[in-house]
């Protein structure tokens, strides 16, 4: 059985070092070539989606990559899959400049949903304990007068449970806001139990509704993740509602003329108004269906530009050995 995840650095030397069809980097990098045709960036990129082989990186870490290694490894995935460098082809020849204009669209649409991408943070342990502290509390505000120990009131093993929670860039600050609480909480609580038991009471309705509140963070951060994943698959959903019906596969190319055709028969690329009306065209005249996500698979890209370099030249030279 292989490894259930990978790393960055792993996905790294492998690039580098240990090219594998079988490996599981490969399989990885086969599903992100494949964003924007058979796949979407959700299933692809989500960290809190259960795959094989799981990743621990973002996509913000793929642009790091090396990109002369990366594309040539985009080059070999090719070879396999002649019918995605056919519709990058197509396009290039037939689209380039408009396919190009709606780029900026997604781009920023994928900006608000990739940070829902990344592993959101378990706050189990930390929601149980201060389920519990509020429990204790309330329990001894009735009793207060003869309660004699307060020892598993004063522990401060709130603190003790944040700094279990891994930090990045997506929750910082959630979990440092959450972790100021937690600590002027507990010094609070300490400083209150050495007073006179009369404040006692008043402190102790105030420390339920600190802990409640913290609480209340920490659960509206879960509703905000999951419904910034609902957001996500949403959005990837709508944005290719026209083509909802159309399967990933190749149908024999109907006899669409190329924007460099010279035939009479050939006029005026007909305006397009947006991406969808532009994969519904392609697929009609190919037969090959692309989604919206294809504008953050920046091999593909680059592959498109390749190919128009290609048709340029190949133009220049007809032009020239024309005007010989």
């Amino acid at each position: 059985m292989g490894r259930m995840s990978i790393t960055f650095e792993e996905l790294e030397n492998y690039l580098r070092y240990e090219e594998n069809n079988y490996s599981e980097e490969q399989k990885f990098l086969d599903d992100f070539y494949n964003i924007g045709f058979a796949k979407t960036s959700n299933e692809v990129l989500d960290l809190n989606i259960d795959r094989y082989p799981q990743i621990n990186f973002s996509y913000d870490d793929l642009e790091r990559l090396d990109k002369t290694e990366l594309y040539n490894n985009f080059k070999n995935f090719l070879k396999q899959n002649e019918q995605i460098d056919d519709v990058l082809f197509y396009i290039a020849e037939n689209y380039y400049e408009v396919f190009f204009q709606f780029q900026s669209e997604y781009i920023n649409q994928f900006e608000l949903i990739k940070s829902t991408y990344a592993k959101s943070p378990d706050f189990a342990e930390l929601i149980k304990k201060l389920d519990t502290k509020i429990i204790h509390f309330q329990d001894l505000l009735y009793r207060v007068k003869n309660s004699p120990d307060h020892n598993r009131l004063v522990q401060r093993d709130l603190s003790a449970s944040i700094k279990k929670i891994n930090v990045d860039q997506n929750n910082y600050n959630l979990i440092n806001d959450i972790s100021n609480d937690i600590r002027q909480f507990e010094e609070e609580n300490f400083y209150y139990f050495e007073r006179d038991k009369e404040e006692t009471i008043n402190y102790f309705n105030n420390a339920i509704n600190t802990l409640k509140e913290i609480k209340f963070k920490i659960t509206g951060s879960i509703d905000f993740y999951e419904e910034s994943e609902e957001r996500s698959y949403s959005m990837n959903e709508s944005i290719d509602y026209k083509n909802q019906d159309m399967s990933f596969f190749i149908s024999e190319k109907m006899s669409a003329p190329s924007r460099f055709d010279s035939s009479e028969d050939f006029s005026e690329v007909a305006s397009i108004e947006d991406f969808d009306e532009l994969s519904l065209r392609i697929f009609d005249e190919i037969g090959i269906n692309i989604k919206s996500d294809i504008y953050i698979n920046f091999p593909a890209l680059l592959r498109m530009k390749e190919h128009l370099d290609d048709i340029n030249d190949l133009k220049n030279n007809i032009g020239t050995i024309l005007k010989n």
